[in-house]
């Protein structure tokens, strides 16, 4: 994980009305994996991190996470 960042996956979706299966289609990343990236449960593949980023029209990784509080 990204030290002292939260990731903020599951908000980013809820912004675009998706779901961790649409973007799992969009991707090709296992919907299992990106459930976990959801609760911040595992560590990050830096393949997958650039994939969701692109599909979801991000600019760059760290808009997927946060500063924890």
């Amino acid at each position: 994980m990204i030290p002292n960042k939260k990731c903020i996956l599951s908000q980013r979706l809820k912004e675009r009305e998706w779901t961790q299966s649409k973007l799992s289609q969009e991707t090709g990343i296992p919907q299992s994996i990106i459930s976990r990236y959801c609760t911040s449960t595992t560590n990050f593949n830096i393949n997958y991190l650039f994939a969701i980023v692109e599909v979801l029209g991000l600019e760059k990784i760290d808009d997927l996470f946060e500063d924890q509080d």
